[in-house]
């Protein structure tokens, strides 16, 4: 009587030798006389698929070559088993040694993209046209969001720049004028001294020495005549609408009288305060 097939128990391991193209399971007892390196046999996964070169079909219209097929589990018949060639020609059952030469063309250019296809985690979406065109309008939509973040920053940078150019003028314009001023004070106080010591009109005396007073006054930090009238033009005048009919020099001197009365009423208030808010208005549109 013919001996029954054999059945692997469940769970056992199957292996594969490279050198000889066959399978073995561990509870055949293994490999024994299939090669003289079983150190190269390797446990076969039952999720996963190879690749191993394989004999053709032994049909006289089938050309001559090894091609390429993939090795897999097959669950319906319970056993390792290869398909078509990946070129699309029949081949036989089973694979041969591992280092044997593919030389199918066909089978050779499509290695590279199986080897990709049945690695562990490869995803079926990078080889999807649409999936591709998605990331590839992803990544431009990415591209012109930075491009637009990146021109936006470097326009703030300029209006940044600007800002401070604008302020190292004013800063400029400013000490200029100091300079002019004191000169001007320099000239009047000097035109005063000479009017005291050499003018023989009492009234041209008392006029230089009450010019020099309010010089004094000036430097001190003092209020001078006609400040409380500013200050009265702060608080009940449209002060930007009257300021914006002056000129330039004209405002300075205006907000300048209402600094001086504003600070001589925190000082007699005893509290400090700061710039009035919007009392230069004109600075913040340069």
């Amino acid at each position: 009587m013919p001996e029954p097939e054999h059945v692997c128990r469940p769970g056992t391991s199957v292996y594969y030798c490279p050198a000889s193209g066959s399978t073995e399971s561990d509870c055949h007892g293994g490999f024994d006389v299939c090669c003289s390196r079983p150190d190269l046999h390797r446990v076969l996964n039952p999720q996963r698929r190879y690749l191993v070169p394989v004999a053709r079909l032994g049909l006289p219209d089938e050309p001559d070559v090894v091609h390429l097929s993939l090795f897999q589990w097959m669950p319906a018949f319970e056993t390792w088993a290869t398909g078509m060639a990946l070129c699309g020609h029949s081949t036989k059952q089973g694979s041969l040694p591992e280092a044997t030469e593919v030389t199918c063309t066909g089978c050779a250019g499509l290695r590279s993209d199986y080897e990709r296809y049945i690695a562990p985690g490869y995803d079926p979406a990078e080889d999807d046209p649409r999936a591709l065109r998605a990331r590839l309008r992803l990544a431009q939509q990415h591209a012109h969001t930075t491009d637009a973040e990146r021109a936006e920053a470097a326009a703030q940078l300029l209006e940044t720049q600007a800002a401070l150019e604008r302020a190292n003028a004013r800063s400029a314009r400013t000490h200029a004028e100091a300079v002019h001023a004191h000169a001007a004070v320099t000239a009047v106080r000097q035109l005063c001294d000479l009017t005291i010591q050499a003018s023989c009109r009492v009234q041209a005396v008392e006029q230089a020495r009450d010019t020099l007073a309010v010089i004094e006054r000036c430097e001190a930090g003092g209020v001078l005549p006609g400040d409380a009238a500013w200050g009265t033009v702060w608080l009940h005048g449209n002060w930007q609408y009257l300021t914006s009919q002056m000129t330039t020099a004209e405002r300075e001197h205006a907000a300048d009288a209402v600094a001086r009365w504003s600070d001589e009423l925190a000082r007699a208030d005893g509290e400090e305060r700061g710039e009035l808010e919007g009392l230069r208005w004109w600075r913040q549109l340069n």
